[in-house]
């Protein structure tokens, strides 16, 4: 493992920053960006007998015309704004006797609550950075390397939140609750790491990394635990189902590409630590916990209470605020601001009066940030989607995808379909997992060889 890191430094250091915004301040996910952008052109794998210097110049060429980066710096450019044009807050009008909710330092820019932002801008630089490494600058074993170390990374701290959550660590106990009335999941993004992980196993198999195997294996059932914990009984389900679909497609390669019994491997590599998963969440998880999420499926009722109601209101108040400002919406954090001032007191029985977000991702969207907000976070998404799109079609004949070619649609549709229920779909570490599962989907389908190599 050590032989593995040392020689696929840059792939690491990318996956550090991609599941950084999860767990460090906006500040540390900024230099660790910066180190990542010089490391991306000073140190990119090399194609068969390249030169170093060769390589550099083959990468910054393709960054520079790469319409990726000049998208995500829009958007960086775009948040950055938000960040810095503060002031949206409840106002109070002494003449009319009215509560208002102000617009604000420069009303014709996009702005923000005091105190918002700075996380979304800092992960907007990171994800400008992870793109362009695997996109421009990481090899096929790289990417596994990638795979690898974000997985784990991401593991741990399902590992370390779970721990937490024993010792009665406040975050910890709140995110494990996942209360209607803060719908943001953390257990949504450990889903993402569950399929890089699956992937992850694969590429182990395949290329025989018999040390990074078990940690494979460690990142598979730490991030099912988190999964489990920290995201609603649907939204497990809803993951859990993407990570099953990209480890039936790996046995299929197995069988395929590495030969006779290879699937069976797979499958132990697999459910052995899914087995000990489901041990540790029986005799190690708060049994309130375990309770709550097996009796939406003993039930069939995948939906919290009141969960209906509360979602047509926060809706509703969303749509409100963004017919009052379409373009740019009311600001970056100030939906729980709007709430205060549009809900009825009819409204307050039924939605909780700390409530932050609305129970639909989309009007969270459209309401703090607009139809321009909107436009700007879905050009990379759609931008993405097509060079996916491209590769695959390209791949056509050339030699079978690997698994991870495999995880970008069903990744993609998943985090689309929470969108519809809660407001996960605008974490920071969840919009960086996203595009980088599209993104590392898209450069794994096979090419043909130029030059011979």
């Amino acid at each position: 493992m050590h032989k593995l890191l040392t020689k696929y430094g840059l792939a690491a250091h990318l996956a550090i920053l991609a599941v950084a915004p999860l767990f460090l301040s906006a500040t540390t996910v900024l230099w660790l960006s910066a180190i990542a952008a010089v490391w991306v052109v000073m140190e990119p794998s090399r194609i068969g007998a390249e030169m170093l210097h060769s390589a550099r110049v083959r990468v910054w060429k393709k960054i520079v015309e790469d319409p990726v980066l000049w998208v995500m710096l829009s958007v960086a450019v775009f948040t950055g704004i938000e960040t810095l044009n503060g002031g949206v807050s409840l106002a109070y009008d002494a003449e009319t006797l009215k509560w208002s909710v102000s617009s604000p330092a420069m009303p014709m820019l996009p702005g923000s609550v005091d105190g918002c932002g700075f996380a979304e801008f800092a992960a907007a630089i990171a994800a400008t950075v992870v793109l362009q490494g695997i996109r421009s600058a990481l090899g096929r074993s790289a990417r596994g390397a990638f795979l690898l170390v974000s997985s784990l990374l991401s593991g741990v701290g399902a590992v370390v939140m779970s721990m937490m959550i024993s010792e009665g660590v406040p975050s910890a106990v709140l995110a494990s609750k996942c209360d209607i009335s803060d719908p943001s999941f953390i257990g949504s993004i450990f889903g993402v790491y569950l399929s890089f992980a699956v992937c992850a196993i694969s590429i182990a198999q395949e290329k025989k990394w018999f040390m990074a195997m078990p940690v494979a294996m460690f990142a598979a059932g730490a991030n099912a635990v988190g999964l489990f914990i920290f995201a609603p009984a649907g939204i497990f389900a809803l993951f859990a189902g993407v990570a099953l679909l990209t480890v039936l497609y790996a046995i299929v390669y197995a069988r395929i590409k590495i030969g006779a019994t290879a699937e069976f491997k797979y499958f132990i590599f697999f459910a052995f630590p899914m087995a000990l998963a489901l041990l540790a969440v029986v005799f190690t998880v708060d049994p309130e916990i375990v309770a709550d999420r097996t009796a939406a499926y003993s039930e069939g009722n995948f939906r919290p209470e009141g969960f209906t109601e509360a979602r047509q209101i926060t809706s509703s108040i969303a749509k409100k605020v963004w017919k009052a400002d379409p373009w740019l919406g009311s600001g970056l954090g100030s939906f729980a601001l709007d709430m205060k001032y549009h809900a009825l007191p009819t409204d307050w029985m039924i939605v909780s009066p700390v409530q932050r977000a609305p129970l639909n991702g989309f009007w969270m969207i459209l309401a703090e940030r607009g139809v321009i907000g909107a436009f700007v976070l879905a050009v990379p998404l759609v931008l993405l989607l097509v060079f996916y799109f491209i590769r695959m079609f390209g791949s056509f004949g050339v030699r079978m995808p690997e698994a991870s070619c495999m995880i970008g649609i069903p990744v993609l549709s998943a985090y689309l379909a929470e969108a519809f229920v809660d407001a996960t779909c605008v974490m920071p570490g969840m919009l960086l997992a996203v595009v980088a599962a599209l993104s590392i989907s898209a450069c794994s389908f096979p090419k043909e060889k130029r030059n011979g190599r």
